[in-house]
């Protein structure tokens, strides 16, 4: 199969090209800067270059596909810019008790079903890439102090948006999601470590 990936060489589409790649499928790749041209060759993905932006040179280039894979946001991942907040302030926060749930998988684990949607998922099928349906975000600040070194502590619900910046809407959200219908209807399971296991691992800290 042929695919057109946008974002492709952004946190998830740096995972999902190869996933693609590795299963025989022709990867194109939206690329807007020269770094990401280099680095969807370097992956051996065929690069298209141009933006969002583009609607002409995006429909064309979707028109040549037999699927798309649109991965509109880049970023290097929520646990590493918490990690980020806490070693600035000094402390690792949650909002009130903390009890709040968030869901969560591993890149790898996200970009199998990216591809096992593209090549099997009934249309119209919403699916959610989870492995941690909800872990409560005072487990997840405590393990990222442990890691940074930082005490924990709880920020009040007025405080978050100075403290989190950006996040303060989101940090205080329970938010379980359940990956029931993905695991049968693409037959997916999840098979890297979770996030708490990947912060007791300090994976993420080396970034920060």
């Amino acid at each position: 199969m042929r695919v057109f990936v946008t974002g492709a060489s952004g946190h998830i589409g740096s995972a999902v090209v190869p996933e693609l790649l590795q299963a025989g499928h022709q990867v194109v790749g939206l690329a807007r800067s020269d770094s990401s041209a280099e680095a969807l060759a370097a992956a051996s993905a065929e690069v298209r270059r141009g933006d969002l932006d583009d609607l002409d040179g995006l429909r064309e280039a979707a028109g040549a596909a037999d699927g798309v894979i649109h991965l509109a946001f880049k970023h290097d991942g929520f646990a590493h810019i918490l990690i980020g907040i806490a070693r600035q302030a000094g402390v690792s926060g949650y909002v009130g008790d903390g009890a709040n749930r968030w869901p969560s998988v591993h890149t790898l684990d996200a970009a199998r079903v990216y591809r096992l949607a593209l090549e099997g998922a009934p249309a119209g099928t919403r699916l959610h890439a989870v492995a941690d349906e909800g872990i409560a975000f005072h487990d997840i600040a405590a393990a990222i102090g442990r890691g940074a070194g930082v005490p924990v502590a709880s920020i009040s619900a007025s405080d978050a948006g100075e403290r989190f910046a950006f996040l303060g809407a989101f940090v205080g959200v329970d938010n379980p999601t359940s990956s029931e219908v993905t695991r049968k209807v693409l037959g997916w399971e999840p098979g890297h470590p979770g996030l708490i296991e990947d912060l007791e691992h300090g994976h993420y800290f080396g970034q920060g």
